[in-house]
């Protein structure tokens, strides 16, 4: 049987700290076990490791979902399992790190024998709470299952709902089916590990730890990567990979093109400037640098970042840096120049200019000349605004369908802000506006109600149209006269697809675990 070590307690205990500290002692792999975590860019809140960290000791089941995502703990149970299998087959030490009691629960005893999720019977229910208010259905619990009424709070609605579910499901009081846990049998060779600490230190830690979320880093950012570590990875690289990753560095230069931290190591990413967007959580992305250059980050976290950029071109030539972790709305300071000896320290200021960074995507823009090597530094000098209610339609490229045999176009707009999005106009384009295409029409939403319980909510429009050729690139754009107020971003309102679709193979069908329901998210 596997062994694997719980390192348990409650929030800001040092669990993470613990765990970091045994992982770089027994040359072990860390297995997060936090409901948190697994969600994409909820990273301050939820005390993520850093990005050094990562890089240091491999972490598993983080960053699996987005926010507006569904997730159910058989899901978390299959990754967590995948992860284990990966650890045990690497002959390292497996360390389940985290305080999520039902993740724990299920990962060391397994899932009792539920239904999976009703969506007609679980729709039922939300709106009876929403018509006769929740303590009502809490009573109405406490009828049919007193035992699970009296472990749930008369406020946590999804606990609630899912019980008077499976009750209605199977006739049975999802207590007595959670008696399937006292069995006693572990999945694994399971040892737990518990941190403990008196109330008022741990009450100080909570306080403490709040309060570095809140106020950012304090003090100079950390470097992470040095001239030494480029230089050992690429020779790495060199070795191992040079058959499949053409590389064009030298050990004078920075690394070719984007470092990603965590299992991946030095990946050597050949795409200069049609690397953008978030597909490998890079924490740097380029615009505009044709595919001759190398860059490395330095250090990065939401209050600025470091970076070697090399220019590789023969030609002047002003390139983007899209940054991926930087807060929205902060204020910053753009200083960068040459370090022609690689030594992380600037020979001269190129130039040095305040901004805005408005939102995720936006390009931070310099100018560089031929085989030059710069330093970039970017520093927040005021915090970024707090998040707020506000509304945020968005698209992606599989909202876009044409029905087939039918001349009309639709689009499937979504709203993940936090307000209602009113009166949108969407329009659709036979190939990019920006570039010449053409109008085929407008449709007009008058409403998209908020998300509900992080689920977006999403109404469909469309125009007749009809093809004229084998394909067509078409393009939608949500709100093209930038009429939306407070919108949180404006990096989700365009798209496009090429309709009609080529018919995909048929897929086998495969057996479905048990899961959660829930609505697809940004993408």
């Amino acid at each position: 049987m596997t062994k694997l070590f719980f390192i348990i307690g409650c929030t800001a205990s040092g669990k993470s700290a613990v765990g970091l500290a045994l992982a770089r002692r027994l040359g072990g792999q860390i297995v997060v076990v936090d409901s948190m975590k697994i969600y994409r860019r909820m990273d301050i809140g939820t005390a993520k490791p850093s990005p050094a960290a990562q890089a240091e000791v491999p972490h598993h089941c983080i960053d699996l979902v987005e926010p507006s995502e569904g997730f159910s703990v058989a899901q978390y149970v299959t990754h967590a399992d995948a992860a284990i299998a990966s650890i045990a087959a690497a002959d390292s030490p497996a360390l389940a790190v985290g305080g999520t009691s039902l993740f724990i629960k299920a990962m060391s005893e397994g899932l009792f024998e539920g239904p999976p999720a009703d969506p007609e019977i679980r729709a039922a229910l939300k709106a009876r709470a929403a018509e006769i208010g929740l303590a009502e259905l809490h009573a109405e619990l406490t009828r049919v299952d007193p035992q699970a009424a009296a472990s749930i709070h008369p406020n946590d609605e999804r606990r609630i709902v899912r019980a008077l579910e499976v009750h209605q499901a199977t006739g049975q009081p999802i207590s007595a089916l959670q008696q399937q846990w006292d069995t006693g049998q572990r999945r694994y060779d399971c040892t737990f590990i518990g941190i403990a600490r008196d109330k008022a230190d741990q009450s100080g830690r909570i306080n403490r730890r709040v309060k570095r979320m809140i106020e950012g880093r304090q003090g100079e950012l950390e470097t992470r990567l040095t001239r030494d570590k480029i230089v050992q990875w690429s020779r790495d690289v060199l070795e191992t990979l040079v058959w499949r990753w053409p590389l064009m560095t030298t050990e004078s230069s920075a690394t070719d093109r984007v470092y990603f931290g965590g299992w991946m190591r030095p990946l050597i990413v050949y795409s200069g400037g049609e690397f953008t967007g978030r597909g490998f959580e890079a924490e740097v992305t380029y615009e505009n640098t044709t595919r001759h250059f190398a860059a490395a980050v330095l250090g990065a976290d939401p209050q600025g970042f470091r970076l070697l950029y090399h220019s590789l071109t023969d030609d002047t030539r002003e390139i983007g840096m899209v940054p991926w972790t930087l807060e929205p709305n902060g204020s910053y300071v753009l200083q960068y120049g040459p370090d022609r000896n690689e030594d992380n320290k600037m020979d001269s200021v190129t130039e040095k200019r305040e901004f805005v960074w408005p939102q995720r995507g936006t390009p931070i823009r310099i100018t560089v000349e031929p085989r030059t090597t710069y330093l970039v530094e970017v520093e927040q000098t005021e915090r970024g605004k707090q998040p707020r209610l506000a509304p945020d339609p968005a698209i992606a490229p599989d909202d876009i369908r044409k029905v087939v045999d039918e001349n009309q176009l639709f689009a499937r707009v979504h709203n993940i802000g936090s307000m209602p999005v009113k009166n949108v106009k969407v329009a659709f384009y036979d190939g990019d506006p920006e570039d010449g295409g053409k109008l085929l029409g407008t449709s007009l939403i008058p409403n998209i109600e908020a998300p509900v319980n992080l689920a977006p909510r999403h109404v469909t429009v469309g125009i007749n149209w009809a093809p004229t050729k084998a394909q067509h690139d078409i393009y939608v754009i949500i709100d093209p006269d930038d009429t939306i107020q407070g919108e949180i971003t404006t990096f989700n309102n365009k798209a496009h697809a090429m309709i009609p679709r080529k018919p995909e193979a048929p897929k086998k069908e495969a057996k479905k675990a048990p899961v959660a329901f829930g609505a697809p998210g940004r993408r």
